[in-house]
């Protein structure tokens, strides 16, 4: 194998595939990547036994095609220390790979592509066409509320549904749920997908974090749905994953209903106003008290060493007064992906459920549970 590549293009892959290797590992090919070059390109491909993605470029000069594993890290930070303008050769040479760019030199040491472990998809039972910017819409605007280590599996992922031509995606840690809806066209390039069917599965935390590294990926994807895993690719990237064993329970279920009361207030306000009181919030609870009255939100936060900060912010209101109580970060991290102008808050009563949504555009809205002191 021999190539040129320019510094860019190369750093584009490495840093794409890389997020999928793990530094912790049971066998030493996990901490590689492969490198195919092609007559078409060069495509890297990262795998952690549960997922594979592989990402191509066509911008380089392939001299001589052929494969290698290559350490995943030590390629990542040459990638990272060259120039912005330099031209990368990139060779093997006795079962190592040669890394040349004007004076500097690396040599790396590989291992036998054979022993690379390329993920086995299972046959498609669907497959339909999707805009991937809308797809990431998705993702960014409800990943932050997935669980981390939690016993009920499915609150580890996130819940993609499609049903008739709506997509929508949910996650939530079990304090807090994010839920996003939004038409999609799937007349074309759809396979087993028909206007009555609903379709759901619950992707890995890994898998959604890793997809919205692909930020510079445009167009339409190709998602292709097996019996345990699930495909996307375009011309420029595969990545395949199997899917969370897990059923995820009806998120409508927890949708408050009946009598609310509802409040606007300015996002960037609202957002600097809760970011003040937090500083002085207890470490561990992080409990914000919401004294609501018409026209003025005081915000009061405190913590054990008996220190507190208080905050007031003009609001959008006109009822009876309320007092709330929240966890500060959860009100935080849903300002925080919110784009418009303007916050809108439901709280339902007598519980003081929280329905958080932009006023401008509603597709996405984030329920918070109040904290019972």
């Amino acid at each position: 194998m021999r190539l040129l590549i320019a510094q860019p293009a190369l750093l584009k892959l490495i840093q794409s595939v890389s997020g999928l290797v793990e530094r912790r590992h049971t066998l030493p090919i996990l901490s590689h990547v492969l490198m195919r070059a092609t007559d078409d390109g060069l495509e890297l491909l990262g795998t952690d036994n549960e997922m594979v993605l592989s990402c191509r470029s066509a911008d380089v000069q392939v001299e001589q095609v052929g494969a290698v594993t290559v350490p995943a890290r030590k390629l990542l930070d040459i990638a990272k220390v060259l120039p912005t303008h330099a031209t990368i050769q990139i060779s093997i040479h006795d079962n190592k790979l040669l890394i040349v760019s004007g004076s500097s030199r690396f040599t790396l040491l590989t291992l036998p592509v054979d022993d690379f472990p390329i993920f086995q998809s299972s046959p498609p039972f669907l497959s339909a066409s999707l805009p991937f910017a809308q797809l990431l819409a998705h993702l960014s605007a409800t990943a932050f509320a997935m669980g981390d280590k939690d016993v009920r599996l499915y609150l580890n992922g996130l819940l993609l549904c499609i049903e008739g031509n709506t997509l929508t995606t949910v996650a939530s840690d079990g304090h807090r749920l994010a839920v996003m809806n939004s038409e999609v066209d799937l007349s074309q390039n759809a396979m087993g997908v028909d206007g009555q069917q609903t379709i759901q599965l619950v992707l890995l935390k890994k898998m959604v974090a890793e997809l919205l590294r692909l930020n510079w990926v445009l167009g339409q994807v190709q998602v292709s749905i097996g019996k345990s895993d699930i495909q996307i690719s375009n011309t420029d990237f595969c990545f395949s994953s199997r899917l969370l064993d897990a059923q995820y329970p009806d998120y409508r279920r927890v949708l408050p209903e009946g009598e609310s009361v509802s409040l606007q207030v300015n996002r960037v306000l609202f957002r600097e106003a809760l970011q003040r009181a937090s500083i002085l919030s207890h470490d561990s609870h992080r409990v914000i008290f919401c004294h609501l009255s018409p026209g003025l939100l005081r915000l009061q936060a405190s913590n054990a060493d008996k220190e507190s900060a208080v905050d007031e912010i003009a609001v959008d209101y006109s009822g009876s007064a309320l007092e709330m109580v929240y966890n500060v970060d959860y009100l935080l991290d849903a300002v925080q992906i919110l784009s418009g102008e303007w916050v809108h808050i439901d709280v339902y009563l007598p519980n003081l459920v929280a329905i958080i949504t932009d006023s401008e555009d509603a597709k996405a809205r984030y329920l918070i549970m109040p904290m019972r002191l």
